[in-house]
């Protein structure tokens, strides 16, 4: 119990420290990595975000999918792309690496698609040195270059938004 308290308490701490930097890192050229973070109780994305990586002209192994999942029953076993707080060190930073992500990789876009801040899926973006970072609206605004103003339901607007302002802002060809 106090390891998650010392956890929570250095992960809202990163939090307040990046909200309080207005600086973020400008993005220099085209995309070939993307990190999409995403809470275990939203719904499989997984067939639909392909519909990303061929809008962006990526491979499919270039699209990383992560999900948080809160707590994992004794019983139930972790999927390969689910991390829980037991994977984040004292520091906030997740330990090791998972099957489809790596914390040393930069990637060139990180979505944290999901409505409500999570401080867990949060810390990920703080940590991430991403060229260009995209949140749904109701997330932390501060930690991000854009904002899309959709719900995780609208899955479809969502991408087409997102493609959109990405060629206008020439993200892609």
């Amino acid at each position: 119990m106090l390891k998650n308290f010392a956890k929570t308490r250095v992960l809202n701490k990163q939090l307040a420290k990046a909200l309080a930097q207005e600086s973020l890192p400008v993005f220099e050229g085209v995309i070939k990595k993307v990190l999409i973070l995403a809470p275990n109780d939203a719904p499989k994305f997984q067939d639909q975000f392909k519909e990303l990586h061929i809008g962006l002209g990526l491979e499919a192994k270039d699209v990383h999918l992560l999900h948080f999942k809160a707590k994992i029953q004794k019983k139930e076993e972790r999927p390969f792309n689910v991390i829980t707080p037991m994977q984040f060190n004292r520091k906030g930073q997740i330990d090791g690496s998972f099957a489809p992500f790596d914390p040393k990789l930069k990637y060139d876009l990180v979505i944290a698609y999901c409505e409500a801040p999570d401080q867990y899926l949060n810390s990920i973006v703080i940590n991430q040195q991403s060229a260009f970072k995209v949140g749904l609206m109701g997330n932390h605004e501060q930690l991000f270059h854009f904002i899309l103003n959709t719900k995780t339901a609208q899955f479809d607007l969502f991408i087409a938004e997102l493609l959109r302002y990405l060629r206008i802002l020439k993200y892609i060809a």
